[in-house]
């Protein structure tokens, strides 16, 4: 996306004299502290850093006071203009081994808490976006699911495809409110961007319902398809084999031709390249995955996939220089002549080619390695190096290209920098990982966790703030550095979905689903605020089905969590869309409460006075009531907003018009507001209103830190708080009463950790603790083992309530169910819990399998699963769906070569790993083709299995296929070896050798006239042998014709 940056001065911190200095003037004159607790610059070099590292000792309360002493003085000094002291947070002492450093660093937990607080708060790309990107999106949606209700993601995955164009393709994104979508048609991405998403939505929860969802008319699943067509019908050059784009700078979406450079045009000039046709090999992947082995899909799509991953090598990889071409042009390249453009370095794009398996295992080693140099040799703070070497100044007319190592020609982006953190760390380059994700981290820190969207040279940000892209990443790549450190390490796993059943519960809360205004301020204080929750500390506790509070959610004093109208308008009208027809019986206001830093004080712009309109179809409003005296909001953080009784029977618009403000010359608005009714608007209701609400029981609502899956299994849990609204509460009388814990994925468990129901008010942790509870695992996600009884500890009754440890030792797991909750002290039957966790390993698996053709047979390799004595088994099948059959067992080695293929037959292979007597989980490879002979052929006498049937490279005008098929050498000229006809005994004859190749068809064709052409002999490659063939009686006197077709 176009995206305008931001620059900001920072300091310089240097050396001097031996010392270090906290800042310096701009006569570099040092200042501040200086001593051994230095402040140290990003750029600092590895020999500085770790000179901090030894000035701690081996005393680890004075490394702890160190970083004490880094960060008070960081959040000293953040507040100013111009940030003078920078924070590192230091390696761990050079004794600790590697995995003892990655699980000691501090300023993983740091940046953890800042980024999915930022996550938690809403899907735009960033704060200078307001639109939900789906390339966007694709990178922090699994992230995202651990603090947001996967409902939400869903919707927005909804939302995007539901905007398809009738030739299929997908949109950039949209704003919400109002739906309004937008496309960078030079970008390639967007089809292949959706369909990750979805992939990883449905792997990560489990739900394959929204495949079968009905968008106008056609499934999910069918939309996915028409996106992949549009790509192969309208992206696709058959010349390559490759789809194209416009020309851009990596996977940028800017073009050089023109300004700003986001539409393809008469000017463009459409070229092929790696990033593009890499995320469509993971894309048809995740595609056929999620079909899940339906034959007429695999038979559509899977060829095209296989010729798509051999196409980028055929045509983008360089062989020679270990690399792939920036672009193959369609039509001639924008740049001057004489302009080396495969001088430069994709870094986003190769990365993108290592994850989607494009590269081998040595080739991937060798990028990261060149990554590595190119970082060093542009000076630059982190591997994030979106290129290497820049487009020459000028090259891009639009200006945020134009300057070398600016925006997407050459900044330093951690939206792609950590995905090649992530691809390092799954790659056996664990070491190497660490410490170039270390800058990254570091920045987020240092500038007051600020995800910003790139970043200078000296690692200063640019572009948006609250970039969740660079949040996504970020948390992904300590994710997977993490379980490359020590896969076999028990882990906290949050469930992804909670469902329940529940007696019938009191009024629900509703969140309206749009909203419009007759006027808005600007882009970023319209209507919408007062409904998406930006400004809420517990957003879940008051969405549409969420029991109604009875205490509410602060809202925050800052400035882009607020509506209010255009300079002038001081009584606006605005309409809120509650979704369906539903009872109201009141409404929650949170009137302007605006006051940026708390320094300006605008609550005068709030609404005093207003008169209440209602209808049932938007076309026909009856006014319903009017209120003269909304309390004034007191811009502060720790507004929580009023309660107002209105009712409304059969109501789905509730406008209000404004009469008076607060006492404002300028605007009028307000913060947010949430409507009482008496059930669920209809459209709306979820077949249990009790899973909507058992939503706290995941999201860290109520605990002190996000505490999600993969997280280190802690010393000491966090504290949970007393607000009713962070917990889950049934409803009162005898019915069932129970709620399932659906992971996700599979899991080993050996236990779980529950904080049990601890609001404050009337003992309530006594009285609806759960004290008993029936405990089931499932091992398929539906159906459930035989339940063991369990009795629970009851919460503490105060802030900050730990919980307890239970233990349950199951293997893959995919839902646990809580059955018969009860506590015999509760008055109405009514029980409650406040949150849950579960801990265990993932499963023993290999991963990153790979299977490839080679010189008799094909090749699998794969990575090492966890664990010190693991074997392996290798299976294979012939079709999707068929029996497998053994291959080897008790491997000890990753790579093995079945050497019992057919020539060009297809093929399917598993591998299981297996230790101590437990056989892990399958991880099975794309299918796969077995060389032809002829492919093998061309390989062995030729170097490629993909070189040109067509092509002569001996120049003796027999091509690579007739070289074939009549036994001869490419390599070296042999006229001779052409068919020769002789008459012999008064018959003609062909003279030609015939190979043992039962897919070559030899057809011999006569003429008269060199015009009119008919088969007289034919037969296939076998057997083998010097054949002649007569064809009868030579008439003498009649000019005859024969040639010699050869065809696969």
């Amino acid at each position: 996306m176009v995206r305008l940056g931001h620059s900001e001065t920072m300091a310089k911190m240097r050396t001097d004299g031996g010392g270090l200095y906290e800042w310096y003037s701009l006569t570099d004159e040092p200042r501040g502290s200086a001593g051994t607790a230095p402040a140290v610059p990003f750029y600092a070099s590895r020999r500085l850093r770790n000179s901090v590292v030894n000035l701690q000792g081996a005393n680890s309360s004075a490394a702890t006071s160190l970083r004490d002493v880094i960060l008070m003085k960081t959040v000293q000094l953040l507040a100013k203009p111009a940030c003078a002291c920078l924070m590192v947070f230091p390696f761990a002492a050079s004794a600790q081994t590697l995995q003892e450093q990655i699980a000691a660093n501090p300023s993983y937990p740091a940046l953890e808490q800042a980024a999915y607080g930022l996550l938690k708060n809403g899907y735009n790309a960033g704060s200078h976006y307001p639109e939900i990107w789906i390339r966007d999106l694709n990178t922090f949606l699994l992230p995202s699911l651990e603090v947001n209700p996967a409902g939400e993601l869903r919707k927005n995955l909804i939302t995007t495809i539901s905007l398809q164009a009738s030739d299929g393709n997908i949109p950039d994104g949209y704003t919400p409110d109002p739906l309004v979508q937008h496309k960078n048609t030079v970008e390639t991405d967007q089809e292949t961007s959706l369909i990750q998403a979805i992939y990883k939505y449905v792997n990560r929860t489990g739900d394959r319902t929204i495949l079968s969802e009905n968008v106008s008319g056609l499934t999910v699943m069918a939309r996915m398809e028409k996106a992949l067509n549009f790509l192969r019908n309208f992206r696709y050059s058959a010349a390559h084999g490759l789809i194209w784009g416009g020309t851009t700078a990596d996977w940028g979406d800017v073009q050089p031709e023109d300004i700003p450079g986001t539409q393809l045009n008469a000017a463009s000039h459409k070229a092929v390249d790696i990033y593009d046709n890499a995320m469509l090999v993971i894309a048809l992947g995740n595609f056929l995955s999620l079909a899940n082995g339906n034959a007429t899909i695999d038979a559509e799509w899977r060829p095209f996939l296989t010729q798509i991953k051999q196409n980028t090598r055929t045509v983008l990889w360089d062989s020679a220089n270990q690399k792939f071409r920036p672009h193959v042009y369609l039509d001639g390249s924008p740049f001057p002549a004489g302009f080396d453009e495969n001088a430069i370095y994709y870094h986003g794009g190769t990365t993108v080619a290592i994850e989607a398996g494009i590269l081998t295992a040595q080739e991937a080693a060798a990028a990261f390695q060149k990554m590595a140099q190119n970082k060093a040799a542009a000076g630059a703070n982190s591997i994030g190096l979106t290129l290497y070497p820049t487009y020459p100044q000028g090259y891009f007319q639009n200006g945020i290209l134009s300057t070398p190592y600016t925006y997407q020609n050459g900044g330093d982006w951690t939206w792609f920098g950590a995905r090649t953190i992530s691809q390092m760390a799954q790659r056996n380059a664990l070491p190497t990982a660490y410490v170039e994700l270390q800058p990254m981290v570091d920045r987020v820190l240092n500038y007051g966790a600020d995800f910003s969207e790139w970043n200078a040279l000296d690692g200063s940000p640019q572009g948006s703030g609250t970039y969740r892209g660079t949040a996504g990443v970020l948390l992904e790549a300590i994710r997977s550095i993490r379980h490359e450190a020590d896969p076999g390490a028990a882990r906290i796993i949050s469930p992804i979905v909670v469902t329940a059943a529940s007696p019938t519960l009191t009024d629900v809360a509703v969140c309206p689903t749009s909203v419009t205004a007759s006027s808005s301020y600007d882009a970023y204080t319209t209507a919408l605020n007062t409904r998406n929750s930006t400004g809420l500390a517990n957003p879940s506790s008051v969405e549409t089905n969420a029991p109604y509070p009875t205490g509410f959610s602060e809202h925050s004093r800052e400035q882009s969590n607020h509506w209010h109208s255009a300079v002038g308008v001081l009584t606006p009208t605005i309409t809120w869309d509650l979704g369906g027809l539903c009872s109201v019986t009141g409404f929650h206001l949170w009137n302007m409460n605006q006051n940026p830093n708390g320094s300006n004080n605008l609550s005068n712009r709030g609404i005093r006075s207003v008169t209440v309109h209602a209808s049932a179809d938007n076309l026909t409003f009856t006014e319903v009531g009017t209120f003269s005296n909304l309390t004034k909001a007191p811009g502060e953080n720790y507004y929580k907003g009023e309660e107002y009784a209105l009712s409304i029977p059969d109501v789905r618009y509730v406008r209000f018009v404004v009469t008076q403000n607060w006492g404002s010359t300028q605007v009028a608005g307000l913060s947010e507001i949430r409507f009482r009714a008496t059930s669920a608007p209809v459209g709306t209701e979820t077949t249990n209103l009790a899973t909507v609400r058992a939503e706290p029981l995941r999201n860290s609502a109520g605990l002190a830190k996000y505490f999600v899956t993969g997280a280190p299994v802690p010393a000491a849990y966090p504290g949970h708080s007393q607000a009713d609204t962070t917990m889950w509460l049934t409803g009162a009388g005898s019915g069932e009463k129970s709620v399932v814990f659906h992971l996700g994925r599979a899991f080993d468990l050996t236990g779980f950790h529950l904080w049990n129901y601890n609001a404050a008010s009337n003992n309530a942790h006594l009285t609806r603790g759960v004290v008993t509870a029936d405990v089931a695992v499932s091992y398929d996600g539906v159906n459930f083992a035989p339940s063991t009884p369990k009795t629970f500890s009851l919460a503490s009754g105060t802030s900050g309530d730990t919980g307890t440890h239970y233990p349950l030792s199951a293997r893959r797991v995919l839902a646990v169910r809580f059955s018969n909750l009860a506590n015999p002290a509760s008055p109405d039957g009514s029980v409650g819990l406040s949150e849950i966790r579960f801990i265990g390993t993932t499963p023993l698996n290999a991963i990153n399998i790979t299977a490839a053709p080679v010189t008799g047979g094909v090749q699998l390799q794969w990575e090492p699963a966890a664990g010190a004595t693991v074997t392996y088994t290798v299976q294979r099948t012939a079709s999707s769906g068929g029996s497998w059959a053994n291959l080897a067992t008790g491997l000890t080695s990753t790579s093995y070569v079945d050497a019992s293929t057919g020539f060009g037959a297809g093929y399917i292979y598993r591998v299981f790993p297996s230790t101590d007597g437990i056989i892990g989980i399958p991880s099975q490879a794309d299918p796969v083709t077995a060389w032809t002979r002829f492919q093998t052929w061309k390989f062995q006498h030729l170097g490629s299995a993909s070189a040109a049937s067509n092509a002569d490279p001996d120049h003796d005008t027999l091509n690579n296929l007739l070289e074939y098929a009549l036994n001869a050498d490419p390599n070296h000229s042999d006229p001779q070896a052409a068919p020769r006809m002789k008459i012999l005994e008064g018959a003609r004859s062909f003279n030609f050798y015939r190979i043992a190749d039962p897919n070559l068809l030899y057809e011999i064709e006569e003429s008269i006239d060199l015009r009119s052409w008919s088969i007289v002999w034919t037969s296939t490659g076998l057997p083998a042998s010097n054949e002649f063939v007569s064809l009868g009686v030579d008439p003498g006197t009649t000019q005859i014709f024969l040639r010699l077709k050869i065809s696969e």
